[in-house]
């Protein structure tokens, strides 16, 4: 698809693009100033010289040193290495603790203020910042930068701001005492043989909610406003329909062996995570609610209760995170392992749930939240390993099981396992929106690929195939796409872009794509002592070769009794896997096409990959199976020929009500203004453009 040959009209001008990157280089290492502070020399940037702090140390909030003198460190040797190491380090954790007051701000949790107390006794602590770095912080600056480029965030990704997410549901119900709190949250019936799930730990309760002044004033009657829509025994009723309908709806992969635990887990952390139990309470009256629109018979009370009951269990839900939140911050993740999870949990659940209701203003809030808790508690990807050791049934722990055989998860590993899979899925789609490398790439390799025995291919830590349907080295190379295109533009900008660079990249990630194509098809060149890959791969200096389906299924021992009798729908699964598999493929194919040639609709290598990912799409066996691709059947979509439109809209209706439970009906309103502006789009064009053509970023997962 991307011949050398192609891009040889590009040859001729890269000594000029090459002259004016040595000359931006060469320009910007130059010290901007002489009078400036030593730590903005050493990082060469601009100061300002105001005294005693510059501002660009101010809004970094790092180390101003000022001095007539020199300092030592100034040598231009190692000692001006490890200083410049140094800031760098100050300005990541720096960058960091910014985005956890800004998350905790969002809670009403306030990470230096003592509410004042008639009890002397009664004294709530401050809440120190989440980050395990540490770090003095100074006053909070919106302006400030939250990432640690040393430049202001992306502008495309809002702050953390808890009150904005509510502001989607226009009537929550008022803010109540965490007394209040408390006594909304409905319990399980007493004459049920479930525990209660427990409130959060004593801690100090932050301040309570207020609704933004923007919020129109919902009256509220005076019998109802302290009571919760559905009685216990309705509660119960809509947690059986999120485990029994809604949960295998949004993950219908999600099938865990019976040797596994199966979905028990699930039970457990309803049981005991309130702000996660409140969330599968709202989505699962959503989900009654969306039903009852499809039905012949009118169920207008019906509907009307449950639109009450997801506003009041999402309002419930945030209180208790807010909770959680307060006392996680007190001790740290790192000394409250299952509460940190919790944690995690809770927040990944709110970006489910924004992404179900398609709530497209609040999901990167809840995205950068939860990604920042999973790295305090999983600061190194090869950490991985010793936390779920921590987490293991007492009678497993330590023990190894043989390669290929199903290991026995407790709760807590089942559910951190789950809720990590979703983030690393959820931060590689995102990527392709908010044109930027994911996020957690740096553990995709240990946690996605397969692991090395000697000679032994092992499987992965994480199978995302088991979650979502697709397996983990297309996602993978999704990932590597968004990256090289956030690369592609960052160059661009600062005229130092190199074509030959580009297309050797990108030649190595679609010689990836299509390799793995024929291995799902059974003719994997790699078996069959192809070393193309890595040759390729060797040429665009990428470190280590794409990723590659696993072979580590060759090595699996026997099925379990249930896998037999239930034969027919493993192996179903299995094919359906292979189907999702290749529908993603041919979709990153045409999504690396746009990235390295533009927006050209009718190029052959994109018309061919469209066409492949249609026929594909054609032979899913539900149109419930269209839920699980939504990102490439808007990928394709979007650069579908005229004639075709009308064959999406069509895939899209088959789906009836339940259309709208998901990013579907976001996804077609993408096409329908890509296409309707289809005559004024040029080459500069491309997918993420697309993705944020309704004014917004969308996540479509």
């Amino acid at each position: 698809m991307f011949s050398r040959n192609k891009d040889l009209s590009h040859m001729s001008s890269l000594s000029g693009l090459r002259s004016r990157f040595k000359h931006t280089m060469s320009s910007s290492a130059k010290i901007r100033s002489s009078e400036g502070c030593w730590t903005c020399r050493l990082r060469r940037k601009k100061c300002d010289e105001a005294r005693p702090v510059c501002d660009g140390c101010a809004q970094l909030e790092i180390t101003c040193y000022y001095s007539d003198v020199k300092p030592d460190w100034m040598d231009g040797g190692e000692r001006q290495k490890e200083m410049a190491d140094s800031l760098k380090k100050q300005v990541k954790i720096q960058a960091n603790n910014r985005r956890e007051r800004k998350y905790l701000q969002s809670l009403d949790v306030d990470p230096n203020h003592t509410p004042a107390s008639d009890d002397p006794d009664h004294v709530i602590p401050p809440v120190p910042p989440l980050s395990l770095d540490g770090g003095s912080s100074k006053a909070n600056d919106s302006n400030s930068p939250s990432t640690v480029n040393d430049t202001p965030g992306d502008t495309s990704s809002p702050a953390f701001h808890m009150g904005s997410v509510k502001s989607s549901l226009h009537d929550l119900a008022p803010a109540a005492s965490p007394n209040q709190m408390r006594q909304l949250s409905p319990e399980w019936p007493s004459h049920s043989n479930h525990s209660s799930p427990p409130a959060a730990a004593p801690a100090p309760a932050p301040a309570p909610a207020t609704l933004p002044a923007s919020h129109p004033a919902v009256p509220i009657s005076a019998d109802h406003s302290n009571a919760p829509p559905f009685s216990d025994d309705s509660n119960l009723t809509f947690i059986m329909i999120y485990l029994d309908y809604v949960f295998p709806f949004l993950f219908p992969f999600y099938k865990p062996a019976l040797l596994e635990g199966g979905r028990s887990w699930l039970l457990n952390v309803l049981n005991h995570n309130k702000a996660l139990y409140h969330t599968a309470l709202g989505l699962a009256s959503h989900f009654f609610g969306v039903v009852l629109t499809g039905a012949q018979v009118e169920h207008a009370p019906c509907r009307m209760k449950s639109v009450a009951s997801l506003q009041h269990q999402l309002d419930l839900a945030l209180r208790e995170l807010r909770a959680d939140m307060a006392s996680i911050n007190e001790g740290g993740v790192d000394n409250q392992l299952r509460r940190g999870c919790r944690v995690l949990e809770s927040i990944v659940q709110l970006l489910i749930f924004d992404v179900t209701i398609a709530s497209n203003d609040h999901w990167q809030m809840h995205l950068d939240a939860a990604t920042v808790v999973f790295q305090q508690i999983l600061p190194q990807p090869d950490h991985w390993d010793a936390t779920m050791d921590h987490m293991a049934i007492p009678l497993f722990s330590g023990v190894r099981f043989p390669p290929g055989s199903h290991t026995a998860w407790s709760s807590d590993q089942a559910a951190l396992r789950f809720f990590t899979a979703s983030l690393l899925y959820f931060d590689i789609i995102s990527a392709t929106a908010l044109e930027r490398p994911p996020t957690l790439q740096a553990y995709h390799y240990h946690l996605l690929s397969p692991r090395k025995d000697d000679c032994l291919e092992l499987e992965p830590r994480l199978r995302l195939e088991e979650y979502f349907g697709c397996q983990s080295w297309v996602l993978q190379i999704i990932g590597e796409i968004a990256a090289l295109d956030a690369w592609k533009k960052d160059a661009r900008r600062a005229g130092s872009l190199s074509m030959t660079h580009l297309v050797s990249r990108a030649a190595c990630l679609e010689l990836a794509l299509r390799e793995g194509i024929s291995c799902i098809d059974n003719q994997c060149p790699q078996l069959m002592g192809s070393d193309d890959l890595v040759a390729a791969c060797s040429n665009a200096c990428t470190g280590r070769p794409p990723p590659h389906p696993t072979h580590a299924d060759t090595m699996r021992l026997p099925p379990d009794p249930l896998t037999l009798y239930q034969y027919s729908q493993t192996q179903d699964a299995v094919d359906a896997a292979h189907a999702h598999t290749k529908i993603w493929a041919y979709a990153a194919l045409t999504y690396l096409s746009t990235v390295v040639s533009g927006w050209q609709p009718s190029c052959p290598e994109t018309v061919t990959s469209v066409q492949a990912t249609l026929d594909l799409l054609n032979t899913l066996r539900s149109p419930v199976c269209l839920r699980t691709v939504v990102w490439p059947f808007c990928v394709i979509g979007c650069l579908a020929d005229p004639r075709q439109e009308n064959m999406f809209r069509d895939m899209a209706a088959r789906m009836g009500p339940l259309e709208v439970f998901g990013s579907l009906t976001g996804a077609l309103g993408v096409m329908e203004n890509v296409w309707a502006r289809r005559d004024t789009i040029d080459e500069s064009w491309d997918l993420a453009a697309c993705f944020k053509i309704l004014g917004h970023p969308v996540l479509l997962t």
